[in-house]
């Protein structure tokens, strides 16, 4: 069989008294013992009790053990044994000759194989194993092999992920016979050579939270053997006590099974393991190993106390996050099960122990500034200024808060303290300090989302009040998603203002998922403000019906400027709400009622995230905007073109949405002669105009020195007109239209969406949606009103 991984103690370094030899006969006895022992405790469970009898019989008998030793000349097998200072065995380890494998090249006689690295549980947390490696090796070396190999159970996940750290990885596959039961092993081959000596380079590091050193000791022999979940009753959940010790001592853990429905003094404990970048660490949970993140391990020995224990729960250990093959359906319906309870479980915790990292970017700078404010109470906290605003804005971009389980353990959670470091906060008190960006400046599709803001709606969820999805949408648009689901069930274990009838299933595939949460809440708003939220992109997810949007994406650009600006002025007449008769048909077709404007004319290169600005590139596509623009032979509006088209830019439509009275009909406030940012534009057109508009209009640049007119327009300009491409009007107006547009295309108003949406007929009847779109001087009363226009139904597919 492989040899055997089965734990990693992190250690301090320090020196035993161990001593490293060649077996002699007398041995065998305790060898054989420290062999079956370690065998059944690591391979005991996935093997049928008679074959693992026959196999130990056979092969871990004090004679058959005796006979590898006395004919070791023989059979080229040199087995080396640990001793302590009263010369009893620790553990053991073999090199043996002569045998290869199809998987591995070159001349077999240059490989050796590793086998059987066992340690006594006595021993655990001595670096035993890496001592009997070091000897394999240097052995190997000075015989002349260039190789080491060895295999390693397929299952064995800790043993596979510590070996490729030592610079061994996989060639092939093996079986390996235990009695009647067949399982395969992975041969690996350390393509680094031998090395001279194996604890060089066999201890990998994690920055700890007091910033010291500590060696992890990979040998998994070391600690006994691997976890293994038992299942949960349908009542029941996990909690973690954490036991307390030193802090350099190793994390050691019980698992409980409780009643979920009895009242446990718990907390939460949240990292973004999900998101560890280090290698992972086992823990002893049970007595046994786990394999921890390292994010979690790190999180563990931060909150661990000295004298008590802690009683935990976090998701990374309480739920069974593994599918391997003969768990795969226990495991699946708890994935599935215990998400839904997570509500009442984040309730009934005390509080949350959040821990962001490790103290990075002077963070240190802002936990000190927090503990001044507190102690002079002061009603008012001072704001972060110099370098410690500095130091937030970087900690505000800390991965954590781009989680999307983050808001709901913040908010479903009564007091939440965040840890980063030895220094901690009450989350509250982290946000007393900041100034904010308004929704509309949130996220720069060329800059990313600004941290202060991104943190602001984070909190604005977490207030324990209810919220709207709208709300949760333009904060979770830029959470990591390591499962898209999380987005959609992170929202519905949030209160909310559209409460959704779907359960937490994480056997639901994607479109299905995503289709029928875009169904529940157009029913429950009864609009279509949710097609907007994600923008125009290119969708991800294959076989979503062209309505519904593809929740997966993450950062989305082109969102227009209305969608999220609490600034926006409606007429109580502005037709919000969908026609009736609108219905969800069983083609997953989505049918509703609305107004064909115009079709596409022309239309321009898309402005793509890759295009800085300024560059050769964006002048090259502004060029084109530009020509497109002044090759209109006709125009419906009375405003210049070049007004028209700084209005464009920037989806500036505020006219558009009011009404001279309430009295019918109802008449548009009419647009102004010049355009509200002229100014701005000038300015902006000055510095980064492609000068085709110049030549017609050669006042457009008289600002262009104004620097802060400038930066206003262009940040509108590049949050609204990146990811769209400008169109103009068969009926002479013009606007900017997602990527997948084209010339033909139908420009349709349907009362309910907050913009035109850009439609393309099929030849069966349906039609496909490709996004929203901004249209130049759209007057939406004039539109509804008139008697020549027919409203009609749209079926999308």
């Amino acid at each position: 069989m492989a040899s055997v991984v089965t734990t990693a103690e992190v250690q301090v370094k320090q020196t035993y008294e161990v001593t490293i030899g060649d077996a002699v006969a007398s041995d065998a006895a305790a060898i054989a013992l420290i062999g079956a022992k370690t065998f059944s405790a690591t391979f005991g469970f996935s093997v049928p009790d008679n074959d693992l009898a026959d196999f130990l019989a056979e092969t871990y008998s004090p004679e058959a053990v005796e006979a590898d030793i006395i004919s070791a000349h023989e059979n080229k097998i040199s087995t080396f044994v640990a001793r302590d200072e009263t010369g009893a065995i620790l553990g053991f380890v073999q090199l043996v000759r002569g045998l290869t494998d199809p998987s591995l090249k070159g001349d077999p006689s240059s490989h050796a194989e590793l086998r059987r690295l066992y340690v006594d549980t006595t021993a655990h947390g001595k670096g035993i194993g890496s001592k009997l490696i070091a000897v394999v090796e240097n052995k190997a070396r000075s015989e002349g092999f260039k190789q080491l190999w060895l295999t390693v159970w397929e299952d064995n996940k800790s043993a596979q992920r510590l070996y490729q750290r030592l610079g061994y990885s996989k060639v092939g596959e093996v079986e390996f016979a235990t009695g009647t039961c067949v399982q395969t092993d992975w041969v690996l081959i350390n393509r680094r050579g031998i090395r001279g000596m194996a604890a060089a380079n066999s201890a990998s590091h994690l920055a700890s939270f007091s910033g010291e050193i500590i060696e992890i000791i990979p040998w998994v022999e070391e600690t006994g053997t691997q976890f293994h979940y038992n299942p949960l009753r349908d009542d029941g959940i996990r909690l973690l006590e954490l036991e307390p010790s030193l802090p350099h001592d190793p994390i050691r853990c019980k698992l409980l099974h409780v009643n979920r429905n009895e009242n446990h003094q718990y907390e939460i404990l949240s990292c973004d393991w999900q998101n560890s970048a280090g290698p992972h660490v086992l823990i002893s949970l049970n007595d046994r190993a786990f394999d921890a993140p390292s994010e979690v391990y790190t999180a563990l020995r931060r909150v661990r106390w000295e004298h008590q224990p802690r009683l935990l729960w976090l998701d990374a250990i309480c739920i069974n996050q593994n599918l391997n093959k003969k768990d795969q359906n226990i495991d699946g319906t708890e994935r599935n099960v215990q998400p839904s309870y997570l509500r009442g479980i984040y309730r009934n915790a005390t509080g949350l122990l959040a821990w962001i990292g490790d103290a990075a970017n002077k963070s240190h700078l802002v936990f000190e500034h927090l503990d001044k404010c507190h102690e002079h109470r002061h009603i008012n906290w001072c704001r972060y200024r110099g370098e410690t605003a500095d130091a937030f804005r970087h900690l505000s971009q800390r991965s954590w808060f781009y989680r999307a389980q983050s808001a709901q353990e913040l908010a479903l959670t009564d007091k939440a303290t965040i840890l980063c470091g030895r220094h901690q906060s009450e989350w509250l008190n982290l946000m007393k300090c900041t100034d904010f960006l308004g929704a509309g400046d949130y996220y720069h599709p060329l800059e990313g989302p600004d941290g202060r803001s991104h943190l602001h709606h984070l909190w604005d969820l977490s207030r324990g009040n209810r919220v709207s999805l709208r709300n949760v949408f333009l904060w979770n648009r830029h959470v990591r998603l390591y499962d898209p689901r999380d987005k959609i069930f992170g929202a519905l274990i949030l209160d909310t203002d559209a409460q959704l009838d779907i359960s937490i299933d994480y056997k639901q595939n994607l479109v299905h998922l995503f289709r029928i949460f875009t169904q529940e809440v157009v029913v429950k708003s009864q609009n279509l403000e949710v097609l907007h939220w994600l923008g125009p992109q290119k969708k991800c997810i294959d076989g979503l019906p062209s309505w519904v949007p593809d929740y997966s994406i993450v950062n989305p650009i082109g969102t227009l400027p209305r969608i999220f600006s609490p600034s926006a002025t409606y007429s109580i007449h502005y037709p919000t709400e969908l026609l009736p008769g609108f219905e969800f048909q069983p083609n997953n077709a989505l049918a509703v009622y609305g107004r064909s404007i115009e079709k596409i004319g022309e239309i321009g290169s898309e402005l793509g995230a890759t295009v800085a600005v300024g560059s050769e590139e964006f002048r090259s596509i502004l060029s084109e905007w530009e020509t497109l623009a002044l090759g209109l032979s006709y125009k419906r509006f009375s405003q210049a073109i070049i007004d028209a088209f700084a209005d464009t830019l920037v989806g500036n439509d505020r006219t558009d949405l009011l009404i001279e009275t309430d009295n019918a009909p109802y008449v548009r406030k009419p647009r102004p002669s010049t355009s509200l940012s002229a100014k701005e534009f000038h300015a902006w057109y000055g510095q980064r105009g492609a000068g085709v508009l110049v030549e017609a209009n050669s006042a457009s640049a008289e600002n262009g020195n104004d620097n802060w007119l400038l930066m206003k327009y262009a940040r509108r300009m590049e949050m609204t007109s990146y990811g769209r491409r400008f169109f103009t009007t068969d009926e002479g107006s013009m606007g900017l239209a997602p990527p997948g547009a084209r010339k033909g295309d139908d420009l349709v108003f349907i009362p309910g969406g907050k913009y035109p949406f850009v439609l393309r007929a099929r030849d069966d009847g349906t039609y496909e949606l490709f996004g929203d779109c901004f249209l130049y001087d759209l007057d939406v009363f004039a539109l509804l009103q008139d008697e020549n226009i027919e409203t009609q139904k749209f079926v999308l597919t």
